[in-house]
C-alpha cells in the first residue's frame, strides 16, 4: 500500500544538511538508473547514512520526486504571477519549464516526477498543496477573460484546469526542453481569441 504523501507544511526539515544531502544523492541515483532501479541503500551508503535515516526523511521515493517538483514549482509560480503582461507570463511559464527539464537532464526522471499526481490522485496531501503554480496560472486566465483575450464560451476557473491537466499529461512522457517549448506555445494558443503573441515577446528580449 502505497504511503500517504505530506503535506508541504510538513517540510520545515528542508533545511536539513542530512535531508538536503539524501535528496540530491537520491536525484543522482534516479538520473543514473531510473526511478525504478533505484536503490535505497545504494542511496543512504553514498549520503554516508544508515537506510533508517532515509526513510526518517523520505518515507518512499516519490517522496523525494515530490520534493523534487515543489522545488521546480515555486519558483516557476513566482515567475508567472510578477510577469508584466500575459504575453510574459506564459512565456516565464514556458521558459521555467524548458529551463527545469535542462537542469534536471533526464526527461524520464522530469517525467516520473509529473507522475506522481496520477499516481497519488486522492491523496489528501497533494489536495492540500498550496498549488502555487495553479493560482499563478488562473490569476492570468482571469486577466485574459477580462481583457477579452480568452476564447469565446471558456470560464477562467475551467480553462485554468483544463490546461493544467493538458500540461502535466504533456510532460507525464519524456521530452527536451526545446520540444517542450514548442508544444506548450501551441497548447497555450488553443486558449486565447488573440495571441499571446510568443515571437513578438522573443524578439524583444
Amino acid at each position: 500500500m502505497q504511503r500517504a504523501l505530506p503535506a508541504p507544511k510538513a517540510r520545515e526539515r528542508s533545511g536539513d544538511r542530512t535531508r538536503r544531502l539524501l535528496f540530491e544523492t537520491a536525484i543522482d541515483e534516479f538520473c543514473r538508473v531510473g526511478v525504478e532501479e533505484a536503490s535505497i541503500g545504494r542511496i543512504a551508503k553514498a549520503a554516508g547514512v544508515s537506510r533508517p535515516t532515509f526513510y526518517f526523511h523520505f518515507p518512499t521515493k516519490d517522496h523525494v520526486l515530490l520534493e523534487l517538483q515543489w522545488s521546480y514549482e515555486e519558483p516557476i509560480a513566482a515567475r508567472v504571477a510578477s510577469a508584466a503582461g500575459l504575453e510574459e507570463a506564459f512565456v516565464a511559464l514556458i521558459d521555467g519549464i524548458a529551463e527545469a527539464l535542462g537542469t534536471l537532464g533526464n526527461p524520464g526522471v522530469f517525467a516520473e516526477m509529473v507522475r506522481i499526481y496520477t499516481r497519488h490522485a486522492a491523496s489528501p496531501a497533494l489536495a492540500d498543496q498550496p498549488h502555487h503554480l495553479m493560482r499563478a496560472v488562473a490569476a492570468r486566465f482571469v486577466e485574459a477573460h477580462s481583457l477579452g483575450r480568452l476564447r469565446d464560451g471558456l470560464d477562467p476557473s475551467k480553462a485554468t484546469h483544463l490546461f493544467l491537466t493538458s500540461v502535466f499529461g504533456y510532460l507525464s512522457l519524456p521530452t527536451d526542453p526545446e520540444s517542450a517549448r514548442r508544444e506548450l506555445r501551441t497548447l497555450i494558443s488553443l486558449y486565447f481569441a488573440s495571441g499571446p503573441d510568443f515571437d513578438a515577446e522573443d524578439s524583444g528580449r
